[in-house]
């Protein structure tokens, strides 16, 4: 596998270990909280150096400095706002696209988009706003949303790049191909969402079996897509096997975070529709979308670290 960007190596800093190690011998005050901050360090050793979850914890601690040296909640938040504002155009091209196929066929609009998981509030609207409009209009909706959604597929995948670049600790290159890249981004993020889409939908009408088969399908369609994704990001990985961590991580956090919008985020919102209206929608996706970015970031970190990490031990182990 290629390598993208700039071999540069990993950050000599002190391990967890170490560092609480260090707090541990540093003299304590002779009060009841100074000999309960001393059997607290002296857990945290135990913890950080024995047992298994001392490689958990110098892991999770490398990835917490990764993390905050490439600057923290900011590289999720410019995920979510990306995604956000993504999110807007391809809304418009949704409703233009069933409103053309309203008027063509004679589909039952809110049944075909509750059939794509749309459900509740969003169906609803969904479904309305494609009812009301004229075909022309679909049409001119359709041409302007299109534009406007792959600018906007431009934009998220070079913010997606900036934040993999910052997580790996290499270099940000220039697209080569901006255009072919955008197209990409585009065709793997409308085949995400309708694969996923079409595996929850037809998993409703099954017997349980068939219907948790399909779900365990389902769940895995984002770490897959991740593990597609991330070599084509700025790294410093020698194989593909070194982004399945990441992936891991992304497709149980995606699990998670899909599972807490749909039984309880939207059907709150659906609940509290008059009182906070489209400013509560809003709130709440971009709620869900910072998650999201948290778990992008938090996977490309992991990777990096994992490979910092192998590749520092075999360096010690050519040199002794």
């Amino acid at each position: 596998m290629m390598r993208s960007g700039l071999d540069a190596g990993p950050t000599i800093e002190p391990t967890l270990a170490e560092t609480v190690r260090e707090l541990v011998n540093q003299p304590t005050a002779e009060s009841r909280l100074g000999h309960a901050q001393a059997r607290a360090l002296a857990i945290a050793e135990r913890v950080t150096t024995q047992g298994p979850f001392a490689p958990a914890t110098e892991l999770g601690w490398g990835v917490s400095r990764r993390l905050t040296r490439a600057g923290g909640s900011a590289l999720p938040a410019l995920i979510a706002y990306r995604v956000f504002v993504w999110l807007l155009p391809f809304a418009l091209v949704s409703v233009a696209v069933i409103g053309l196929v309203a008027d063509l066929t004679t589909v039952n609009v809110e049944r075909a988009v509750d059939r794509f998981g749309i459900t509740g509030y969003f169906a609803s609207s969904v479904a309305q706003a494609a009812q009301g409009g004229t075909t022309s209009s679909n049409i001119s909706a359709l041409t302007i949303g299109l534009l406007v959604l792959f600018y906007e597929t431009y934009a998220l995948v070079r913010g997606v790049r900036a934040v993999h670049a910052r997580a790996w600790g290499v270099p940000l290159a220039p697209m080569k191909r901006p255009a072919r890249a955008a197209l990409n981004g585009l065709g793997m993020l409308l085949l995400f969402l309708i694969v996923r889409a079409l595996l929850e939908g037809a998993a409703r009408d099954l017997s349980p079996l068939l219907k948790g088969s399909l779900l365990a399908c389902s769940f895995a369609v984002a770490p897959i897509a991740w593990l597609v994704i991330s070599p084509r990001l700025p790294h410093r990985a020698d194989r593909w096997t070194d982004f399945v961590p990441g992936a891991i991580v992304l497709g149980a956090a995606s699990s998670v975070i899909g599972f807490l919008v749909v039984h309880i985020l939207v059907p709150y919102l659906n609940q509290k529709e008059e009182t906070y209206g489209a400013l509560g929608l809003a709130a709440g996706i971009m709620l869900a979308l910072y998650a999201m970015g948290w778990a992008i970031t938090a996977a490309a970190a992991i990777n990096a670290e994992l490979y910092d990490r192998r590749d520092s031990a075999g360096g010690a182990r050519a040199r002794a």
